[in-house]
């Protein structure tokens, strides 16, 4: 249960996705993982490995663990000091561990560093032992140690003394009287000698530490294992994050969904970020609202939230029931056309051609479009949102497609942001105030009206009264031919 978390996270398929690649796409995932307060120098090499997930068991004992983790830091407050102090004094020692497997010769650095983190592991061990939840299993510490500090006085720096070897004991003695009588060619000649023998004793330390390879490595995947449980307590504690359920009817629910890099830029200029509740299933979402309605906002923090589950976090909302995928799969346009050499048009439909690919495979992928076909003309562009709707539908792909083309009878479930409708406004409202009075809830979208939002922020931001007037008229009667259309079929 402890010992082969890490290693069977490096052992994974190479081409898997890992979590350092996974915050390329989403900045949201890395404001969490940069914020993560890890302690131990190697710790975030260890964290930025981590490999997606998609075995309901895996993720359930990862998730159990980081719930363990919580428990701890309630239960054992006096003790995670003294225990974080020393995780902050863990060097990565990587390299040193790697000459130690391929029985490479240890220096006296590489021999410094060994000691050093082994103590600090014995100290832990110490903190650790009268605790009642065990969230890692060291490895017996003593054989070690023996190697290390043969003289057992525990003190941080490291020399080859003469209880290593008794040969080397009498050179060094005799060194010193040669030195006294001033016998200095003597003593240069034992000088050598000492340090050819020394050299021999390092070679038998190297081999004694290759023997003993394996609860070396175990020493430090666990510790660091112990600093990425209680960072991610500590995070989660602090912002509020919840234990998600694991779905077994391939649908995803939220309730108080939030994303806290947004909370975060929101609560830093006094303002306040609203969550909100989702339920999609194994079939696509359309979801609808005004510019400025959070509908990217949204999307970014459904894939946030799914990529935080997948690599063993807990998610940012008050209760979450997730069905799991093989890939999220996100199109919002950010720098598509810079990083491809494509018009946005292009770019997003490149974008979109991955995704039904990637579903024609086979693998379970949650996608998640922003208006597709919005830089198109209106007619090609709500065709390519049908298409799109249908295919999905046609494949069972739990999807999430917002779009601006409002009041158009899909077949699939369409939400609402609620925006402004209903909401009083106070009259000079400036453009800054305007995000307090908007209302980031969904509602089901019954196609029978269409609010007239666009053209009530651009009042608020003082356009012109007269091109508001006739813009407002042209609504008017397009709704009203539509109206009659609909009567008359």
């Amino acid at each position: 249960m402890f010992g082969n978390w890490l290693v069977d996270q490096q052992n994974r398929i190479p081409d898997m996705l890992q979590l350092k690649n996974a915050i390329e796409e989403l900045e949201s995932l890395r404001f969490i993982i940069e914020s993560l307060p890890l302690q131990s120098a190697p710790s975030r090499r260890y964290v930025l490995a981590l490999n997606w997930m998609t075995e309901p068991e895996t993720i359930t004992l990862e998730l159990s663990q980081v719930a363990s983790s919580l428990q701890f830091l309630e239960a054992n407050e006096p003790l995670l000091s003294d225990i974080r102090s020393n995780l902050a004094q863990i060097k990565d020692i990587k390299g040193t561990l790697r000459n130690i497997k391929t029985g490479s010769t240890p220096d006296d650095i590489e021999l410094f560093e060994l000691k050093h983190f082994w103590l600090l592991a014995d100290n832990i061990q110490y903190l650790l032992s009268g605790v009642e939840i065990k969230l890692i299993n060291l490895p017996e510490l003593e054989p070690v140690m023996r190697i290390l500090d043969p003289e057992g006085s525990r003190i941080p720096t490291y020399y080859i003394c003469d209880r290593y070897d008794e040969e080397l004991a009498q050179l060094r003695k005799s060194c010193y009287n040669a030195h006294q009588l001033g016998n200095y060619n003597l003593e240069e000649q034992l000088r050598e000698a000492a340090l050819q023998r020394e050299e021999v004793v390092r070679q038998h330390i190297g081999d004694q530490l290759h023997a003993n390879y394996d609860s070396l490595r175990q020493a430090m995947d666990q510790l660091v294992r112990l600093d990425i449980l209680l960072a991610k307590a500590i995070l989660f504690r602090q912002w509020g994050f919840t234990n998600p359920e694991l779905s077994e009817k391939e649908i995803t629910d939220y309730q108080g969904l939030f994303n806290p890099l947004v909370k975060k830029s929101l609560e830093d200029k006094g303002g306040h970020f609203q969550p909100v509740d989702i339920s999609f299933g194994h079939n696509p979402t359309i979801i609808t609202g005004a510019n400025m309605a959070g509908k990217t906002v949204l999307l970014r923090t459904v894939a946030l939230s799914q990529f935080l589950v997948q690599f063993g976090f807990f998610v940012p909302a008050t209760k979450a029931i997730i069905s799991l995928v093989d890939h999220v799969m996100l199109s919002v346009g950010d720098k598509q056309s810079e990083l491809q050499g494509l018009s946005s048009f292009g770019a997003e439909m490149v974008r979109i051609n991955e995704i039904i690919q990637t579903i024609r495979s086979g693998k379970r992928v949650l996608a998640l479009i922003d208006e597709p076909g919005r830089t198109t003309n209106p007619t090609e562009g709500l065709a390519i949102v049908k298409s799109i709707v249908e295919l999905f539908e046609a494949k069972r792909v739990p999807g999430l497609i917002t779009t601006h083309y409002n009041g158009i009878d899909f077949s699939c479930k369409k939400l609402r942001v609620k925006g402004f409708s209903g909401v009083p406004l106070p009259e000079n409202i400036s453009i800054r105030d305007l995000i307090h009075y908007l209302d980031y809830n969904l509602t089901d979208d019954t196609c029978e009206s269409q609010p007239h939002e666009a053209l009530r922020i651009a009042g608020i931001l003082g356009v012109d009264n007269e091109l508001l007037e006739l813009a407002h008229q042209y609504v008017l009667e397009q709704e009203r031919i539509k109206n009659h259309q609909i009567k008359s079929n």
